[in-house]
């Protein structure tokens, strides 16, 4: 029995039929994937686009905010511009809650200085001292403040030196006070030097003198500081052979607290300056009581034959 054989024209259609097929479906699964490649780059561009817009809004944000804060900072100078006392006011209240209201009692000359110097560490301008200064006065200082006319409360050196006047702070005073300067109780040498130096330039300046003359202040300080201490002490820092002031008082410090020679407070309290101003006020009073006094108010005057010279003088009994 034979087999039949199929005509090659019958076996070539089906495969072509195949062929054509696969064919179709590799050109489509092609076409997918370039439509899913060109889908994710537009779904990445408009990513993109996104990002861009919204640091674009954040970059007009900041821009807004910034020129807002100009804005305010160019109100702020045009008010300060419209009134000039605004600016240096918070710098005086700055200066208020540093510095602490003149105390009952207080040294107002040690008060100013104080003033004075928490202000420099402040860099407060000195036209706004004068308003600082005058919210921290009480008792007598606040009441000659209240006398000082319009051009004295808003000027600090004019301020300063009304009242120093009022509490009798005047060239005299502190011209005793610097020639009759001695180290207090519970002082050191340093601390004493210093209160002579800041004496001695509030004279100066009570004077209106000007302070163009370092070398000749060195000179009076030095000279009015040796003048001021016990003899023992005195002869120790001329053995020394020096004119530095530092120096002195160094070893002055060091020679007092090794032989215990700073001075002890005495019963009644005294601090040394009010007992010579007390001294000079009542030798002044009976100095003037005896030029002054009428003949039959010194009977306690006579005048006795001096043996030695010749002559008569007038002697006390």
């Amino acid at each position: 029995m034979g087999f039949r054989t199929s005509p090659p024209q019958q076996i070539e259609r089906p495969l072509l039929s195949l062929l054509s097929l696969l064919v179709l479906s590799g050109e489509a699964v092609a076409q997918f994937a370039l439509q899913q490649q060109a889908f994710q780059r537009e779904e990445r561009a408009q990513e993109l686009e996104r990002e861009d817009r919204a640091k674009e809004r954040e970059r007009e944000l900041e821009e807004r905010e910034w020129d807002e804060r100009e804005k305010e900072r160019e109100v702020e100078v045009e008010v300060e511009a419209l009134n000039p006392t605004s600016y240096p006011m918070s710098r005086c209240w700055r200066a208020r809650t540093e510095a602490s209201s003149l105390q009952k009692g207080e040294d107002i000359a040690a008060y100013l200085t104080r003033f004075e110097r928490i202000a420099t560490l402040l860099t407060i301008d000195e036209e706004s001292l004068a308003v600082g200064l005058g919210s921290l006065l009480t008792g007598k200082a606040a009441e000659l403040y209240f006398t000082f006319s319009t051009d004295t409360i808003s000027n600090f050196s004019l301020l300063k030196r009304a009242l120093l006047t009022g509490f009798d702070k005047t060239p005299e005073w502190y011209r005793l006070d610097f020639r009759n300067c001695k180290i207090r109780v519970g002082e050191n040498y340093r601390q004493m030097s210093t209160r002579l130096q800041q004496l001695f330039d509030s004279w100066v300046e009570s004077c209106h003198i000007s302070p163009a003359f370092e070398s000749l202040r060195k000179f009076i300080i030095f000279d009015r500081f040796i003048a001021s201490l016990s003899y023992d002490l005195r002869i120790f820092l001329k053995e020394q052979d020096t004119t530095n002031l530092k120096t002195v008082v160094d070893k002055a410090d060091v020679w007092s607290a090794v032989h215990n020679t700073y001075p002890k407070q005495n019963s009644s309290g005294a601090t040394g300056r009010s007992t010579y101003h007390k001294r000079a006020s009542t030798s002044t009073e009976k100095g003037n009581e005896a030029i002054n006094a009428k003949p039959d108010q010194r009977s306690y005057f006579r005048m006795v034959k001096c043996y030695n010279w010749g002559g008569r003088k007038a002697c006390k009994v």
